[in-house]
């Protein structure tokens, strides 16, 4: 082992090795940390700041709506080149310096002027700095350490963006209440600087042959010698996958459902508010989208470990369908609660479903490109249906006709999903070459 690797890998190694910990969780709990405080963060808080940019700048919704569509448009643009570096260079090179700026990228909208360009070019300074503090990132350094139980280790890690759900909407609205919207952007941006950039920077790990390790061994089994040669990565190349079917399959069902969830996410709390529902309500409403995501995460993954993946997927993405349809019927009370977990519950696993399927139809070799090409896919949605769900508002006064459009493309994509057939028997979906049967796929 070099110095280069015991310099940027000193604590959680050996502490690993004391614990006798596998240290591929290591991994998981630094993309879980990474992911609460992300860029996630400004997506699951852009509703508590609707309404103050609003009554502040005298902005309509649809003029604020053009903010996330440019956040999540620049994701689309970054995320195949984001993903590419990371198959390339590997994620801890790729991720660090991206999570380091985007804390006082955030930051930087403390000082927010009245000029609308000035919130479009911070929300684009974010989306370019963020790039790299994505699920598709983290989930590449997981799948990197775990084949056997992969479903299950980046359901846990993903949970974070779960957790970021909870914490960062109730955050950044108990600061908004106490000292404005411009504080609960400083605080947020802080969050992501001191609290996720140092967890990332010990705890995340290159892949597992930089140790001497193979990924995920069985209870008993030794780790292989330092400077073993590194293991064949089986799969087919970005060129052969975008030739195939469920590649297909796989972007367009994500556009959609990149529609319906970013669309709610964006003006939940607006909605409610403008229901009669209180600021502080709707803002823990809000967070049950967070709590439904954690347990979708996990559920998810060990789920599609256990059952053939796309049918654990479609119905999960039956949720939005039935949320938005709740919604639609002009609810105000308690059942906003139930709304918000059906959608949490598809937020949940949508980024799981996107590198687990990535990985098991075209296996490891460019997981990271391809899961970077859905997660665009589904950000092309996602500058959709907020702008949809604003134009709507600011034409009828109301989010309805909008919600009813939201939750039939939620219905088409679990149909989608559905359609892409069994596993690839040339490695048998592993991504490892093993013999690992093809679960509920033939």
């Amino acid at each position: 082992m070099n110095s280069t690797t015991l310099i940027s890998t000193p604590i959680s190694t050996g502490l690993a090795g004391k614990l006798g910990i596998f240290l591929g969780w290591s991994v998981v709990f630094a993309a879980s940390v990474g992911l609460s405080f992300s860029i996630t963060g400004i997506i699951f808080t852009f509703g508590n700041f609707v309404t103050h940019l609003s009554s502040e700048f005298g902005w309509s919704r649809t003029e604020i709506s053009v903010a996330f569509l440019i956040l999540t448009y620049v994701m689309v643009l970054t995320a195949p080149v984001v993903g590419a570096m990371v198959d390339h260079f590997g994620p801890r090179k790729v991720i660090l310096p991206s999570c380091f700026l985007l804390g006082p990228g955030i930051m930087s909208l403390y000082f927010l002027t009245d000029n609308i360009w000035h919130l479009y070019i911070a929300f684009f300074l974010i989306s370019l700095f963020g790039a790299a503090t994505t699920p598709v990132t983290y989930a590449k350094a997981v799948i990197n350490w775990f084949d056997k139980r992969r479903g299950l280790a980046l359901g846990i890690a993903m949970a974070g963006t779960g957790i970021g759900g909870i914490l960062a909407p109730q955050i950044a609205q108990f600061t908004i209440s106490s000292f404005g919207w411009r504080t609960g952007y400083l605080v947020l941006g802080a969050l992501t600087f001191l609290v996720a950039f140092p967890v990332v920077w010990v705890f995340l790990k290159e892949s597992p042959d930089k140790y001497g390790l193979e990924p995920e061994p069985a209870p008993g089994s030794q780790p292989g010698k330092a400077g073993a040669p590194k293991p064949p990565v089986f799969g087919i190349s970005t060129r052969e996958a975008v030739r195939t079917k469920p590649f297909w399959l796989l972007m367009i069902a994500f556009v959609l459902i990149g529609v319906t969830i970013p669309g709610i996410l964006a003006h939940f709390v607006p909605l409610l508010v403008d229901r009669g529902v209180s600021p502080a309500m709707a803002t823990t409403a809000m967070s049950t989208f967070g709590l439904s995501v954690v347990f979708g995460r996990v559920a998810a993954g060990q789920l599609m470990d256990m059952f053939f993946a796309p049918r654990v997927a479609a119905i999960f993405l039956l949720g939005p369908a039935l949320g938005m349809v709740i919604l639609s019927m002009g609810a105000s009370g308690n059942i906003v609660f139930v709304a918000a977990i059906l959608v949490g519950l598809a937020i949940g696993a949508e980024f799981d479903v996107i590198t687990f399927l990535s990985s098991r139809y075209f296996g490891l070799k460019s997981a990271g490109t391809i899961s970077g090409y859905a997660f665009a896919a589904f950000n092309i949605g996602g500058g959709i249906g907020p702008a949809i769900m604003g134009y709507a508002r600011d034409q009828t006064g109301e989010y309805t006709y909008a919600l009813w459009a939201l939750g039939s493309a939620a219905l088409i994509s679990a149909f989608l999903i559905l359609q892409m057939g069994p596993y690839p028997k040339h490695f048998n979906g592993t991504g490892s070459g093993s013999p690992e049967p093809d679960p509920g796929g033939k």
